[in-house]
């Protein structure tokens, strides 16, 4: 058995020596990988980005295109723009001239672009007549000899622009190059952080393990010792002493089953109360909900109730309505007939007493209708009455049978859990009486134990009686 010291602890040098580990953090941090053969990529570059732009046109929307030569008035040839206005200057299109390499001269494009348009004596606020009838185009040499100057004039290098251009590259690669360097500093200050963090981390996992396994070294010492100290103080012990301890060890092992046995019945008999407090509670929900629902129906019944009457009141108004428009019609019918009477009195008495008879017969047919419709109306109701009967019987049965329903559930439960009360008591008993037989069984090795040690001491002392006597023999014969 080691000591737990830090030689026997199985602790790299690096680690107990405090030195930096930063060269080995890549080995413990990433797995060893496969080297492989190192192909150079091929190295891209950008295609240069060419100014696209087109050059500016020198036509307006005032110009015209070019066509064939024109004849004019004297006989000679025009072969310049229809439109004699002057055309305006162009802007450059870049800051710097493009220069060719060569001389150190401006390029064709660029000659092209500062070139202007043809001067024209014609007034730029003149109207524009037809082609027959124009003045011919003079020659302005001013304008000629400027632009042969300008055409073959070498440009000017401006030295002081590019010494500009030059120390804002310069000064832009400076503060690139001040930025990179400090990104590496950063990086390497990082790294160095980062490897002091993981050195100390290692450094403390270390501690923390040779600390545990000190403590875990103590511990199993100590328990070594311990259980040498008991193993003296049984030795020391005698076997009555021993049984007594047994005997009280054994008694409070039955009281703290006969305590958990208490507990757990107040356990049950605490959930068989809540479980009852619970059925009656849905049972109160339950009829809070039948007597909300047998409201509901209730006020439905009489709504609809009211409804039909107002809906009778309605048609009676619109009947009596109808009634009274057609008394109107008759007075004004038989105020007609009276004027007429004066005219054709038989032809008016016998169309009169026609005219009775046909409202004698509407008359009649009309209560006949509504005696119709009353009966309709009365066996429709008696119909209603006998549906709502049938419902309110099923709905009671069906309550009825609910209601049997979980009763029968209730009693299958309650039984459920008297069975498995009884079966829990049998067990328990069963494993008392193991326990019973156990102890017995015990009690009567022990004892075959002291009368076997009982009968070899006096199987010891007759032998040394007797050993006693023959040697007294012996001395008596000397």
């Amino acid at each position: 058995m080691q000591n737990a010291n830090p030689e026997n602890l199985s602790i790299p040098e690096e680690v107990l020596s405090g030195e930096d580990g930063s060269q080995n953090d890549s080995e413990t941090e990433q797995p060893a990988k496969k080297s492989r053969p190192k192909i150079a990529k091929p190295v891209i570059k950008p295609k240069p980005k060419l100014n696209q732009k087109k050059p500016p046109v020198s036509r307006t929307a005032g110009t015209l295109k070019r066509s064939r030569a024109i004849m004019n008035m004297n006989g000679s040839f025009n072969y310049g723009q229809r439109n004699n206005s002057p055309s305006p200057k162009q802007k450059r299109s870049r800051k710097v001239p493009v220069v060719s390499s060569f001389l150190n001269r401006s390029t064709v494009a660029s000659r092209a672009h500062r070139t202007p348009g043809r001067a024209s004596p014609m007034a730029p606020n003149r109207l524009l007549l037809s082609p027959m009838f124009k003045t011919p185009s003079q020659h302005n040499i001013n304008t000629t000899v400027k632009s042969f100057l300008q055409r073959n004039t070498p440009e000017r290098v401006n030295k002081e622009m590019e010494i500009e251009v030059k120390k804002m590259q310069l000064e832009k690669k400076r503060k690139k190059e001040e930025e990179r360097q400090q990104r590496i500093k950063e990086d390497r200050i990082r790294k160095q952080e980062e490897s002091k963090r993981k050195r100390e981390e290692r450094l403390r996992k270390a501690n923390k393990l040779r600390e545990d396994k000190e403590r875990a070294e103590k511990e199993r010492q100590d328990q070594i010792q311990d259980k040498w100290q008991q193993r003296i103080a049984d030795a020391d012990r005698t076997k009555s002493q021993r049984k007594v301890e047994e005997n009280a060890k054994m008694q409070k092992e039955m009281e703290k089953l006969a305590k958990a046995e208490a507990r757990r019945k107040e356990e049950e008999v605490e959930k068989a109360k809540k479980l009852k407090e619970l059925e009656e509670e849905k049972e109160r929900r339950f009829q809070a909900l039948q007597s909300e629902k047998k409201l509901a129906e209730e006020q439905r019944a009489k709504e609809r109730k009211l409804e039909e009457e107002r809906r009778e009141e309605q048609r009676r108004l619109e009947e009596e309505k109808q009634r009274e428009e057609k008394e109107q019609e008759e007075r004004r019918k038989r105020q007609l007939e009276a004027d007429r009477i004066r005219i054709a009195e038989e032809e008016e008495r016998v169309r009169k007493r026609q005219e009775q008879l046909e409202i004698e017969r509407a008359r009649k047919k009309r209560e006949d209708e509504l005696a119709a419709e009353i009966a309709m109306k009365k066996k429709r109701q008696d119909e209603l009455q006998q549906l709502k009967e049938q419902r309110e019987k099923v709905r009671k049965e069906r309550e009825a049978a609910r209601k049997k329903k979980m009763e029968e559930k209730r009693l299958a439960k309650e039984e459920k859990n008297k069975l498995k009360e009884q079966e829990k008591r049998e067990k328990e008993e069963r494993k008392r009486q193991q326990q019973e037989l156990l102890r017995q069984e015990k009690e009567e090795k022990e004892l075959a134990q002291e009368q076997e040690e009982a009968r070899k001491r006096q199987e010891e002392a007759r032998n040394i009686r007797e050993e006693q006597v023959r040697l007294e023999v012996l001395k008596k014969k000397e």
